[in-house]
């Protein structure tokens, strides 16, 4: 991964074009950012994409791919905990899936990963991992197998376990053979590398064990190696050569590895550190105490300066998450917002949909009510006009010799009422107008309800509520006032006794009866149109300027002279 930058370019040519799928790409940009560009934030970033994207099955190669991915990725930035979880979650889905390579991967991941948390659990995980590979027919998965063993062979001699660990190491030497017998294709050097630190650990193990003529062998034989002459095969020898206190070979290499961290500029480094203190201890062993103290200091102050780094680093990490978090904060403070202002619109919205349709509704029950209100008054208006025919017909049919006591003063009264308008006297009793008909009150009580099935009282009420009805066809005066003119003390009582007859309130009435004059080209007086009452009660009623007013209009408008002449 020489030019990361030119691989991120290629992935991006081969999304747009669509010759890899988003995932894929999404999973090399990861493994670039974290193994290439050291970027852990964004690494993690495109590893997440792909394990969260809803849709993506769980056993498919392309996520658990990305999920050994992102537990080599927790393994990398320490996160041992969280590695583990991923790595037990991997395993169980490859054994799900049937996918024992992927499997394996996560069983040795698993075993890297607890070795951390628990030293010396890892070896389970790591045998299981190469009892797998060793049962499939995929050749390429073999070095996976080897580096298993390598780690098994690191754990047993952290456990001071050397005979295992020897038993490791002969078994990962005759891998090695058959990986080179089976024509297994690695980079260059990859077969001398995996002898030479084999033969490494195997020396350390025998010499621990006191073989020392079998360690000396496979001395001689990691010498044969060309990784011997690298700093690496160097670093891996020489804690067998502290071990046979070699003392020119220890000092040899001591001088080599110091000298190559010190070209390189490179001081400051967990491996240099290793190497001093190994130094240390050395001189301490040979009682050679001014060494020791200054290898002491040298490792002090390089564990110093690691530790800063160490702070350093964790700081820088601890910046980056902060802005990533005030980011976030910042993003979903945003969208919270949004989230707001898209709320109270659609909440705007509903309420003015509620609120047309609500008003579509009051408007069509309006009309439906004023529908019904019109059918109303042409039945009522029907009614009157046949009982007013019956009447006038029963009047000029019938011979007042042939009507009883009670039809008589019943008829009287009633002449009474439409000629006099006597109703329009609020104080109209039973008593007064028996007084006004010369007669007892009893016997016009008997007569009216004989004749009409009424009470004097709702007689009286009667034909208070049909005069109403002619003024609030025929003028434009309120309400209160037709109903005082009309003879009631109470306007509530009005309101009831017409909604009880007419169905409908005055003002629906008089609503239904101008559409019905306009409709008809007769447009209502705009003043009282009143036979046989006195202008004076009007001036009681409307205030001292009302005659006045009659009086003017009326000398402009001929229905208003003929009604003036009434008044008069």
């Amino acid at each position: 991964m020489r030019e990361p930058e030119r691989c991120l370019a290629l992935i991006d040519t081969a999304e747009m074009l669509g010759t890899m799928s988003a995932d894929s790409c999404n999973w090399l940009r990861g493994h670039i950012y974290r193994a290439g560009l050291t970027d852990y934030v964004r690494a993690e970033q495109y590893l997440r994409l792909v394990l969260d994207r809803e849709g993506l099955s769980h056993t498919s190669d392309i996520y658990l791919t990305a999920l050994s991915t992102y537990c080599t990725f927790s393994l990398t930035v320490r996160e041992y905990a969280r590695a583990l979880e991923y790595a037990t979650e991997g395993e169980r889905l490859a054994h799900e899936a049937g996918n024992a390579r992927f499997e394996a991967e996560f069983c040795g991941i698993a075993g890297s990963a607890i070795e951390h948390e628990h030293p010396g659990s890892g070896i389970e995980y790591l045998d299981r991992a190469i009892d797998l590979i060793r049962h499939q027919s995929d050749r390429q998965l073999l070095p996976k197998a080897s580096y298993y063993m390598s780690e098994k062979t690191h754990i047993l001699l952290e456990r001071g376990q050397c005979a295992e660990a020897a038993a490791t190491c002969r078994e990962r030497l005759a891998f090695i053979g058959e990986m080179q017998q089976l024509g297994v294709d690695m980079f260059d050097g990859y077969f001398d590398i995996q002898y030479a630190r084999t033969y490494a650990r195997l020396a350390l193990s025998l010499q621990r064990m006191g073989q020392t003529a079998e360690a000396s062998r496979a001395a001689k034989e990691f010498a044969k190696t060309d990784f011997a002459k690298a700093i690496n095969g160097k670093h891996d020898i020489l804690h067998y050569y502290v071990l046979t206190d070699d003392r020119a070979q220890v000092m040899q290499l001591f001088h080599d590895i110091e000298d190559f961290y010190v070209s390189q500029g490179d001081t400051i480094n967990n491996v240099f550190h290793t190497v001093l203190f190994a130094k240390a201890q050395w001189h301490r062993r040979h009682r050679e105490w001014h060494e020791a103290d200054e290898a002491t200091v040298r490792a002090a102050v390089l564990k110093d300066s690691l530790s800063l780094r160490e702070r350093n680093l964790q700081a820088a990490e601890f910046e980056v998450k902060f802005k990533t978090q005030e980011k976030e904060m910042a993003l979903a403070k945003a969208e919270a917002s949004s989230r707001i202002h898209l709320i109270i619109i659609i909440s705007l919205i509903v309420l003015v949909v509620a609120g047309a349709i609500t008003l579509w509704q009051i408007l069509v029950s309006r009309k439906q009510l004023h529908q019904k209100n019109r059918e109303l008054y042409d039945t009522v208006q029907q009614m009157l006009q046949k009982e007013e025919n019956e009447r006038e017909i029963a009047r000029r049919d019938t011979h007042e010799g042939s009507l009883t006591p009670s039809q008589l003063l019943y008829r009287k009264a009633c002449d009474l009422m439409r000629e006099q308008k006597l109703f329009t006297d609020s104080s109209l009793n039973r008593e007064k107008l028996a007084r006004i008909l010369g007669t007892n009150y009893l016997y016009i009580s008997d007569a009216i309800r004989d004749c009409s099935g009424m009470t004097v009282g709702d007689f009286i009420d009667d034909q208070r509520i049909l005069y109403a009805a002619q003024l609030l066809a025929t003028t434009d005066e309120p309400v209160g006032i037709i109903s005082d003119l009309s003879g009631f003390t109470s306007r509530s009582h009005f309101n009831t006794l017409f909604r009880e007859k007419f169905k409908m309130t005055p003002t629906e009435y008089r609503k239904v009866a101008m559409e019905k004059a306009r409709a008809a080209g007769l447009i209502p007086p705009s003043f009282l149109t009143l036979e046989n009452v006195s202008i004076r009660k009007i001036c009681t009623i409307r205030g001292p300027s009302t005659a006045k007013q009659l009086r003017q209009h009326c000398r402009h408008n001929y229905r208003g002279l003929l009604y003036l002449r009434c008044f008069q």
